[in-house]
């Protein structure tokens, strides 16, 4: 893909055209686009300047665009431009006539001005605030997180192409954090969810009509008959990121990211560091092993584990099962989980053996197997699950 960056000052009117929404969040809402004759996606938020927090909100956004423009990497979004602008310059350009296209056709938005953040008119956001623009690489996946829902991420113990799969994701995601940990970033909210995936067979980023991602990865298996990959897994959202002091291992008192994949120090202490994110991505790899979501895992769990303490002993207990089946996939896992924060590897020593796995994945698993964790396709807890 063409690496078409500029600073913030060079994001024109005549430069994006915004075409449709893509998704809607809490914080804002990602819309497809064209920027200088590129598909791209557009994330809009709005950022309240409230007096109180001495401009914070505006200069977390800022980070936020900076940090995303610094991380030049294969296995990383790409983001090309940003611009933060107060909302009332949004509100005068909304009075104004809505931009002519080519040929005298309406145009749903001819720049930045005329986006609104929850698709409707942003004339109708009070209060002192600002939108902030990132113009990013389109990926045409979804999120990793809607591909394991679906059952079209691969999974490590069904065996065969299925985990050529789950390996070469989890890989990708290493070898993007690697990156970004390498520049002294905290990513700070490492999940599926902020994971997105491109479909490398199109070049131009946009999948044929009627062309999903379950079809096209054939029930997760994925490739052709040359055992390739068609996904690249790309870390993205730096909004909880953070850069760590030269020579600084942590930072202190940020409680923040999502509890599901806080580790334990974030949440007991607000004490962020790069092994904080090692931990998140601990319980990625269980999810790539079995190929769903930890959410649905613990939907499914048996009654022994309703108690307190639940996720944990959830967690613990996968792992038992990973371990046994897996050794190596199982170890780097539990690695990646361990309370002892200094225990944890780091990004260069995950990407190296998750390398060492791929290289015996095929010598190890066949298709043909189909272990007791999975039934048709939908997880089932193993047999012996380690739980009193």
């Amino acid at each position: 893909m063409p690496r078409r960056r500029a600073t913030s000052a060079e994001l024109q009117e005549r430069d994006l055209e915004i075409q449709r929404v893509l998704g809607c969040g809490t914080s804002g809402v990602v819309y497809l686009g064209m920027w200088r004759g590129l598909s791209v996606a557009v994330k809009t938020l709005v950022v309240p300047d409230v007096s109180a927090a001495e401009g914070r909100a505006h200069q977390r956004a800022a980070l936020e665009a900076a940090i995303s423009m610094s991380m030049g990497h294969p296995n990383v979004v790409a983001t090309y431009t940003y611009q933060l602008k107060p909302l009332v310059h949004e509100q005068q350009a909304a009075a104004g006539s809505r931009a002519l296209g080519s040929g005298g056709t309406t145009s749903q938005s001819a720049g930045p001005s005329q986006v609104a953040h929850d698709g409707k008119a942003v004339v109708e956001i009070g209060g002192d605030a600002y939108k902030l623009y990132i113009v990013q690489e389109l990926c045409n996946g979804g999120t990793l997180r809607q591909a394991l829902a679906q059952g079209v991420a691969g999974s490590v113990r069904a065996g065969g192409s299925s985990r050529l799969l789950a390996l070469r994701l989890a890989l990708d995601v290493a070898q993007g954090m690697r990156h970004v940990h390498s520049c002294r970033i905290v990513h700070g909210d490492l999940k599926p969810d902020n994971v997105l995936l491109r479909y490398k067979a199109d070049d131009d980023g946009l999948l044929k009509d009627g062309t999903d991602l379950a079809s096209t990865t054939a029930t997760g298996a994925g490739g052709g008959g040359d055992g390739s990959v068609p996904l690249v897994a790309k870390v993205a959202d730096f909004g909880l990121s953070l850069a760590l002091a030269e020579g600084a291992t942590h930072a202190s008192h940020h409680f923040h990211g999502t509890p599901a994949y806080v580790a334990p120090e974030v949440f007991a202490e607000g004490r962020v560091s790069t092994r904080a994110d090692v931990w998140s991505f601990g319980l990625m790899l269980i999810e790539l092993f079995y190929g769903c979501t930890l959410e649905d895992m613990r939907a499914l769990a048996p009654a022994a584990t309703a108690t307190a303490g639940l996720a944990l002993s959830i967690h613990q207990a996968l792992l038992q099962d990973m371990l046994a089946t897996s050794q190596r996939y199982g170890k780097l896992a539990s690695d990646c989980l361990s309370v002892d924060v200094h225990a944890r590897p780091d990004f260069v020593t995950i990407t190296a053996r998750l390398l060492e796995v791929l290289t015996t994945s095929g010598a190890s698993y066949s298709e043909a197997q189909n272990p007791d964790g999975l039934k048709h396709g939908r997880f089932v807890w193993p047999a012996q699950p380690g739980l009193a």
